[in-house]
């Protein structure tokens, strides 16, 4: 849904040091919202309920765990709470998954207030607060640079396309498409798509085609 974005909230009682990483003992909490869209990454004031069905505006994701089955550690995803025992801990040695609650969020960019009352699933009550600004990373830069339309000539261009199959394993067949025209003064215009697969093969070969532009593709 283009009009939902994920965010994932990290807080945490222990001191960072230079390399981003924090020095325990002490605790930290992961929560994975779900909120409206907003490119400058504002965050949404409301409540936030901790749900299995998330995805939609205003959720958290519930915390769940998987275990490798080659080195048998155990991995936490999600929403969950974790406990560094000692200074020498470099993971959390206790984890508890988010599994209920809510988390209330008012104020605005800057000065925030999170408000928490969550469950584990073995029922331990998590509560606290938080007030003060965020450290934000990763919003996803300015998708055009373009100031109005623009008129790519295709002539003499060159086609690739690439079908990856079920790549990321989520029921849909992912195409890459790249027209690069000729000189060099246009950069390739890429475009990925994808389209339901039911039961395409995760592994197909990838199949590839070129084909010559002429002077009647282009676009506005």
């Amino acid at each position: 849904m283009n009009d939902v974005m994920e965010v994932l909230f990290t807080f945490s009682d222990m001191p960072i040091d230079e390399y981003g990483w924090p020095t325990p003992p002490g605790n930290e909490m992961q929560v994975m919202a779900y909120m409206p869209f907003d490119i400058d990454g504002n965050i949404s004031t409301g409540t936030y309920e901790v749900t299995a069905d998330y995805g939609a505006s205003m959720t958290i994701a519930k915390g769940y765990m998987e275990i490798d089955e080659y080195w048998g550690d155990a991995y936490y995803f999600n929403s969950y709470f974790g406990v560094y025992l000692t200074t020498d801990s470099y993971w959390p040695e206790e984890n508890y998954l988010i599994s209920d609650g809510t988390m209330t969020v008012s104020g605005s960019a800057g000065n925030y207030t999170f408000e928490f009352n969550f469950t584990t699933d073995d029922g331990t009550a998590i509560t606290g607060s938080y007030k003060g600004a965020l450290e934000i990373s990763g919003i996803p830069a300015p998708y055009s640079c373009l100031t109005g339309d623009y008129t790519l000539n295709l002539n003499g261009a060159v086609a690739n396309t690439a079908d990856y199959g079920d790549a990321y394993d989520n029921g849909f067949n992912n195409f890459y498409i790249e027209l690069a025209p000729a000189g060099p003064k246009h950069a390739p215009l890429v475009i990925r798509t994808t389209e339901p697969a039911e039961n395409v093969n995760k592994a197909a070969p990838m199949f590839n085609s070129v084909k010559k532009g002429n002077d009647r593709d282009s676009f506005r």
